[in-house]
């Protein structure tokens, strides 16, 4: 059976269920004010540049001074044009200029900081998420672009588009249009090789020589047999592109 039992006669009551501590905040708007710097100062710390450098580069920057004095008047920013509407956004901070937690960077430190951002060479988009992070100014974003397309190691390692290769017509009749080339040499010895497109009929020459006049003699001899082509391909090397050659096809 069930019997009621006064808690003070329980041996095993759980005491921190009936004695609780008071909710109460250890913060204060003052705490959370000393964050928010902290938390600028860290992003300062990540840049190549110190505060001191942005503090002065600001004061010394035509546009950035007029926003300056504005946000110490706390007065709306109606030039530069780039930053009109931005005052909910932009703060100050020990004499820098933050967009939310993001350093604004004045003209004469800009190049620097593109500079850091591209240490590794990152392509753009990787570039854009990293600028995210820690600085910003006006049309950043087109700044990394120029920066990126004018990069020479980047230019020389970038993957190029495939190649289109345009495909051949398919020949209609035998021995209509043949590939030639040579290959080797395979101990002092090349291989003439004419191939037929429609076919795949395969005619190997062996030669000590490729030039003009041996592959001319060689042609003569294939052409006596199956007849001259209408289109004779090659990869325009020397012994194809010489004059007898070219007076021979003609």
């Amino acid at each position: 059976s069930i019997q009621y039992r006064k808690a003070c006669d329980h041996l095993n009551v759980d005491y921190l269920s009936r004695h609780p501590i008071k909710n109460v905040s250890s913060f204060s708007p003052e705490d959370d004010s000393l964050s928010d710097r902290a938390l600028l100062q860290v992003q300062l710390n990540c840049l190549p540049i110190t505060a001191n450098q942005v503090r002065k580069a600001t004061l010394n920057d035509p546009e950035l001074t007029m926003v300056y004095n504005a946000l110490q008047t706390s007065s709306y920013i109606n030039k530069p044009e780039v930053y009109r509407g931005l005052e909910g956004q932009l703060t100050l901070e020990n004499g820098c200029i933050f967009r939310g937690v993001r350093v604004v960077i004045p003209i004469a430190l800009r190049k620097a900081i593109l500079e850091e951002l591209h240490t590794a060479h990152t392509g753009m988009t990787k570039m854009k998420e990293l600028a995210r992070q820690y600085c910003w100014w006006p049309c950043i974003n087109a700044d990394i672009e120029k920066y990126v397309s004018l990069c020479k190691p980047c230019a020389l390692n970038k993957n190029d588009p495939p190649k289109y290769h345009q495909p051949w017509e398919s020949s209609k009749l035998p021995w209509e249009r043949i590939h030639i080339d040579f290959a080797g040499p395979f101990k002092g010895t090349y291989f003439f090789i004419a191939v037929d497109s429609y076919t795949k009929w395969l005619e190997v020459q062996e030669t000590r020589s490729i030039t003009s006049l041996s592959t001319i003699k060689i042609l003569q001899e294939m052409f006596a047999r199956f007849g001259i082509p209408n289109v004779v391909v090659s990869d325009n090397g020397p012994a194809f592109i010489s004059s007898e050659f070219k007076a021979f096809m003609e």
